[in-house]
């Protein structure tokens, strides 16, 4: 599924290193209602003064049909979200991808059972590994994702009712797909993310979908809680995974630059 790309804010602090003290957090300020509601969304997944402390994120993103006994592979995710360096393994039948890069550079290698791809292979690998970063992790990330730059925030009165409030995000020439259009629905009494929805620019004339997060689950870290959806009811009888989530606070440095070393 194509989904918008941004060039992610918290990757943009690439000077520090994941020993050195965490950064302060930058907040935006908050000029509209819909600003407000954002900055809720954002608090209650943890809020910037924790996430902007963060060094790593590992997580799996796939899908399943409630109809199947066993769930497809899923694509396996690795972030320093400190310097950027990213290990995304991509199973293919019998096969295994591995593609060791920088999400800021998008330079890197990618592997196909631990033997390196040609350089036409591994130019074309490293497109589609950097649309799966942007990609998935935005399904993970979404609530943290509404103050990036060139994103714009409405307030949607219509939609909204006593339980949730709605908002749009539209995106100024950013990403790769920046014709994209989210709506997303934030619980008044707590303030979370309940549900969202959009329509993507390769579909404009498409219905906005209505994507439940369900499964939410809290992760500790030195700074506070945060708390992330695993799972998204895409479709009936389909769901999209965002499971085996960690925050690690040291990973050994050769796992992004060895295909042979294991992210666990």
């Amino acid at each position: 599924m194509k989904l918008l790309a941004f060039v992610l804010a918290l990757v943009l602090a690439t000077c520090a290193t994941p020993d050195a003290p965490p950064p302060e957090a930058s907040l935006p300020p908050l000029e509209t209602r819909a600003d407000s509601i954002a900055m809720r969304i954002y608090q209650a997944a943890g809020g910037p003064e924790v996430w902007e402390s963060v060094p790593y994120l590992r997580f799996n993103f796939g899908a399943g049909f409630d109809t199947a006994a066993v769930r497809p592979p899923a694509r396996r995710h690795l972030w320093n979200r400190m310097t950027g360096d990213y290990r995304l393994e991509v199973p293919r039948g019998d096969t295994l991808y591995t593609a060791l890069f920088n999400v800021n550079t998008r330079q890197g290698q990618v592997y196909r059972d631990g033997a390196p791809l040609d350089s036409t292979a591994n130019a074309a690998w490293l497109e589609r590994a950097y649309a799966s970063f942007i990609n998935d992790t935005y399904w993970l990330l979404v609530p943290t994702k509404l103050f990036d730059e060139g994103v714009t925030r409405a307030y949607v009165p219509d939609s909204s009712d006593a339980r949730r409030d709605v908002i749009t995000l539209t995106f100024g020439g950013v990403g790769l797909t920046p014709g994209d259009r989210y709506w997303l629905y934030a619980n008044r009494e707590t303030g979370a993310l309940d549900a969202w929805g959009f329509v993507l620019e390769g579909n404009p004339d498409a219905p906005a979908s209505f994507i439940p997060r369900t499964e939410v689950v809290t992760l500790q870290t030195p700074r506070g809680p945060v708390h992330l959806a695993t799972a998204h009811r895409s479709r009936p009888g389909r769901t999209l995974y965002t499971d085996a989530l960690a925050l690690p606070d040291t990973v050994a440095p050769a796992v992004f630059t060895d295909p042979a070393v294991g992210m666990e």
